[in-house]
């Protein structure tokens, strides 16, 4: 055994029982799960690893409910059950918040302490040391009592508690708290079978997944077209389960069915990750105004497979007001700070297509972000390539200017360098398409010039402006003038002309870089 503690006869004895009677997963943090898990022989792997992340029974929760939604379509041999060892109010509020009533969840609550008993102390008020009112008043059942030092009993209660259906708690006792009574030897006998099962040999972690994709249908604006393509291609891949963790509803992705998840933000990277431990690749779907609230958790993401569906990023009014969001149009910035992630702003359907089966090949954090911008109309392909991290595409010559844009200001800059074109102005234009890792080779061509403009639907700060100055900075390009085009933070205004993201915009921006002076159109809107 190591340096391993000395195994808790009443965790030794549930370990026992479940293994001998619980046929199916079971999901157990703290030492006693190690304990447990190490006396199954590494069968439940997986669940070791994600109950080895719980901090708390809520991120337990969270994680096993993740791992059980990746399982969809596979056939458990019994219900998931999930051993805690303590039962915060919390707990019960985050279980009635995050499940259905009739889901096949088996909750142990083992009771080491004997905290929750009449004679013990309670966090549930007075006059009550169970909380199986509470429980119960949740639609949750809580059944009686057992002790952990009597083996048969706890054998059958488990096995009444296994075939039952919903979900439902089972109470198990420790032995009573006295320091200076030996242990029985009913305890003896369950640590020294515990303790000679904990040197088994344990497998390897399952391989990355490896999607593949489809095609799709369409509809009518850019964020809900690009989803509906992105639906057909997901329900092509099994190895894919989704998460949605938006007030509005999922629109297109409901024809994943049972792959998708619906859920509160609060948790949903913690199911993403228990899902991935499973060996699904996650995709989450999530509104751009809260991700401020989820970066703390992406911080810790990168290690796993994991696709961020970011919408309604840029100019979205924010909530009862025709403001644009102030997190919504800073999304890009708030990504760009989560280490080794990639992040995909695609220029239109089919581009969404390609950079989404870019990153579900990644063995780490991608995200790849819609704007609420209008659609691009282009055909439906049968089977888009993947467009690898990293690399944009450069859509036309130039060698006075160069355009450098992302998602929704694409073609406005084709159609302004259209424009320049027929007065003599030779304006290159080039998708990035991936703003981490911004493509070098592509800058560098771009900046041969001189001279670049940089276009976005996002602030002017922390987005493809500063990545591009980021990037020629540290290649000593000190001989490059670069503008910014971006959402201007002065201006309470949600229509892109405003913020001079139409081609008329981008054509006066670049005549001023030129030295050209300004145009009609710029003129027009100084005189307003």
């Amino acid at each position: 055994m190591g340096d391993l503690p000395r195994p808790n006869p009443a965790r030794a004895a549930l370990s026992r029982a479940l293994l001998e009677v619980v046929p199916g997963p079971v999901a157990w943090s703290g030492t006693g799960g190690a304990a447990h898990y190490r006396a199954c022989g590494g069968v439940s792997r997986s669940l070791e690893r994600i109950a080895s992340w719980a901090e708390d029974e809520v991120d337990l929760l969270h994680l096993a409910l993740g791992w059980r939604h990746a399982r969809i379509g596979t056939e458990l041999d019994g219900p998931l059950t999930l051993v805690i060892e303590d039962l915060p109010p919390v707990f019960l509020s985050a279980l009635e918040a995050a499940i259905p009533r009739s889901t096949d969840l088996l909750v142990v609550f083992l009771d080491t302490a004997r905290r929750y008993t009449e004679q013990g102390r309670s966090r549930w008020g007075r006059g009550s040391g169970s909380p199986a009112p509470y429980a119960e008043a949740r639609g949750f059942r809580f059944g009686q009592a057992v002790e952990a030092s009597r083996p048969d009993r706890l054998a059958r209660a488990l096995q009444g508690a296994v075939s039952e259906r919903g979900v439902r708690f089972l109470h198990v006792l420790g032995p009573p708290m006295d320091a200076e009574a030996p242990a029985s030897s009913a305890h003896r006998t369950e640590e020294a079978w515990l303790s000679s099962r904990l040197d088994r040999p344990r497998p390897s972690w399952p391989e990355p997944v490896e999607p593949t994709l489809g095609h799709s249908p369409e509809i009518d604006s850019f964020e809900t077209q690009a989803l509906a393509r992105l639906t057909s291609d997901l329900t092509q891949i099994p190895e894919v389960v989704c998460f949605w963790a938006r007030s509005a509803t999922p629109g297109p992705l409901a024809a994943l069915g049972r792959r998708l998840r619906r859920c509160s933000l609060k948790g949903v990277l913690l199911e993403a990750a228990g899902a991935a431990a499973a060996g699904s690749h996650p995709v989450v779907a999530v509104s751009a105004p809260r991700l401020p609230l989820l970066l703390p958790e992406l911080f810790e993401m990168a290690v796993f497979p994991l696709t961020l569906l970011v919408m309604g990023g840029g100019l979205t009014p924010a909530h009862g007001s025709e403001e644009p969001n102030p997190a919504a149009v800073r999304d890009l910035a708030f990504l760009r700070q989560v280490p080794e992630i990639t992040i995909a702003v695609p220029a239109d359907e089919e581009e969404a297509r390609g950079v989404l089966r870019g990153l579900l090949e990644l063995p780490g954090l991608g995200a790849l972000r819609l704007a609420s911008s209008p659609a691009v109309g282009v055909p439906d392909l049968e089977e888009p390539s993947s467009l690898p991290p990293g690399k944009g595409r450069r859509l036309r010559p130039g060698g006075d200017l160069s355009l450098l844009c992302l998602g929704s200001t694409v073609f406005p800059a084709i159609l302004a360098s259209e424009a320049l074109n027929s007065w003599g102005v030779r304006a290159g234009v080039y998708d990035m398409r991936y703003l981490e890792p911004l493509d070098r080779e592509l800058l560098i061509q771009a900046a041969s010039c001189g001279r670049i403009l940089t276009a976005e639907e996002h602030c002017i700060h922390g987005g493809l402006g500063t990545a591009v100055l980021e990037c020629l900075a540290r290649e000593d390009r000190t001989d490059v003038q670069v503008e910014v085009l971006g959402i201007r933070p002065d201006l309470d205004q949600v229509d892109p002309e405003a913020h001079g993201l139409s081609a008329e915009g981008i054509v006066e921006a670049a005549r001023r870089i030129l030295g050209l002076g300004t145009g009609p159109g710029q003129q027009a809107r100084e005189g307003r």
